[in-house]
């Protein structure tokens, strides 16, 4: 919107890009963890600019900082950085602590979202240019943490829905994430008001409408 008022002096509205309240919902699933572990997860693309490594790092830091509920961490989704994110993990002692799904069906995503008590999203690109997994997760009521970049700044309200921190930066990330986990009130907190952010602001039935208005 702001680049497009350098071209024209028309009233520009913002519709963004909905979300399905109804399927992206807080409810009990068949989970891949235990029930006292700890699950810190992400559901994008294994690309550079994702940051994956970062989330990486800064899960590595949280174990070494040895809580009293175990901790595993959730990587869903493929791309070109598969095996190096694995050895990364390797190289780190934690492969044991990771899982990888790779590539799991649109379906499931919600299914994915609610096995996590934290979901984290430490994209190093501008591109990201909206970040709807981080509102997904939100609608199923999960606190986030999430990078600087422009769009979620954009959609996640810091110390309300979520937790902006600087990107490439793996102790803030890790500092924010233990924060959450130390505070079930707190993380309860932000899964609720993040849930209300998506019903009031990003629900597809209604950004539907604005389009069609």
């Amino acid at each position: 919107a702001k680049e497009t008022t350098k071209f024209t002096n028309k009233d520009i509205t913002v519709i963004p890009f909905g979300i399905d309240i109804n399927s992206f919902i807080k409810r009990r699933v068949i989970s891949i963890f235990k029930e006292d572990e700890i699950v810190i997860g992400t559901i994008k693309s294994l690309e550079e600019k994702y940051g994956i490594r970062y989330l990486i790092d800064a899960f590595d830091i949280l174990i070494k900082r040895k809580y009293s509920s175990p901790m595993k961490l959730l990587i869903v989704g493929e791309g070109s950085l598969m095996n190096d994110l694995k050895n990364l993990c390797r190289q780190k002692g934690i492969e044991n602590l990771v899982t990888f799904t790779g590539k799991i069906p649109q379906e499931q995503v919600p299914d994915y979202h609610n096995m996590m008590d934290v979901y984290v999203s430490l994209s190093i690109d501008d591109s990201e240019s909206f970040g709807v997994a981080a509102l997904e997760s939100s609608a199923c009521s999960n606190p986030v943490v999430v990078s600087d970049v422009s769009g979620f700044i954009e959609t996640t309200k810091d110390g309300l829905t979520g937790l902006i921190v600087p990107r490439k930066n793996k102790e803030a990330a890790a500092d924010a994430i233990e924060k959450i986990i130390c505070n079930k009130e707190f993380a309860k907190n932000l899964g609720e008001n993040g849930r209300k952010n998506v019903e009031e602001n990003y629900n597809w039935e209604t950004n539907l409408q604005q389009q069609i208005a």
